[in-house]
C-alpha cells in the first residue's frame, strides 16, 4: 500500500487527456494534493492594487478567475507534472490567462537570483496578478512581501505582516525561515538603505540566515 501511495502521489494526476486520466487525476487532487481542505477556504486576499494572493484554486474556484479579471497567474509551486497544475493550465487556456511559474520551497530558501526573478515577474506581469503556492501562506507570502518592498508599497515592518497566522503561516516552524529572510534585510540596509533587488544580489546569504535560524518545532 505504502508503494502504490508513493506512486499515487507522484505520478497520479500526470494526464487529464482521457476521462479516465481526468477521473484518476481529481481523486489525486483531493487525496494526495488535500484539495478538499481548499473548497471553501481559499486565503484569497489583496496585495496591491492588481495584485491578489490565495491559496492553490480547485477546480470549483476556477469561476473565480473572471470575477478578479485575472492576466496572470504566478504559480509557486514548480512546474510539474501534478493533478492542480494540470486542471489549472488548462482552466488559463480556456479563459486566456498566462500561467507561470516558480519552483519555491516553504522550508528553505532559494538563491537571491531567484528571488529577484520573481519580482521581475510580479512587475512586467499583465496585471491582475495572482500569486499562490499550496496553502498560500508560506511562499506567496514572502512572495507579497517582497513585491511591497520592491515597489515601494509598504516599509519591511508593514510588508513582514504577509507572513503571518492571519494566512496561516507560522513563524515558529520551518517556514520561519522566511521570516528570517526579511529579518535579515531589514537589519542590514537599517543603516545604509539599500533595494531589496540590490541587497538579494549583493549581501544576502541565505546559508547564514538558514544557520541562524531555529524552528521550534
Amino acid at each position: 500500500f505504502k508503494a502504490w501511495r508513493q506512486e499515487f502521489k507522484a505520478t497520479g494526476g500526470a494526464d487529464i487527456t482521457t476521462p479516465q486520466g481526468r477521473r484518476r487525476a481529481a481523486w489525486h487532487m483531493h487525496l494526495a494534493d488535500y484539495a478538499f481542505f481548499r473548497r471553501r477556504w481559499t486565503n484569497l486576499h489583496k496585495v496591491a492594487d492588481g495584485v491578489w494572493r490565495s491559496n492553490q484554486p480547485g477546480r470549483n474556484r476556477y469561476g473565480q478567475f473572471p470575477e478578479l479579471g485575472l492576466k496572470t497567474i504566478l504559480y509557486l509551486r514548480g512546474e510539474r507534472h501534478y493533478s492542480s497544475v494540470q486542471f489549472e493550465q488548462e482552466a488559463c487556456d480556456a479563459q486566456g490567462i498566462t500561467l507561470l511559474h516558480m519552483d519555491l520551497s516553504a522550508r528553505s530558501l532559494a538563491e537571491g537570483a531567484e528571488y529577484v526573478r520573481m519580482l521581475e515577474i510580479m512587475e512586467t506581469a499583465e496585471k491582475p496578478l495572482l500569486i499562490h503556492c499550496k496553502s498560500g501562506a508560506d511562499r506567496t507570502g514572502l512572495a507579497a512581501a517582497l513585491y511591497l518592498i520592491d515597489q515601494g508599497l509598504a516599509p519591511v515592518e508593514e510588508a513582514k505582516k504577509q507572513l503571518s497566522f492571519k494566512y496561516l503561516h507560522w513563524k515558529i516552524a520551518e517556514p520561519g525561515v522566511l521570516d528570517a529572510l526579511l529579518e535579515a534585510y531589514e537589519a542590514d540596509s537599517r543603516d545604509a538603505p539599500m533595494p531589496v533587488r540590490t541587497w538579494l544580489l549583493t549581501r544576502y546569504d541565505r546559508d547564514a540566515i538558514a544557520a541562524g535560524f531555529r524552528p521550534w518545532f
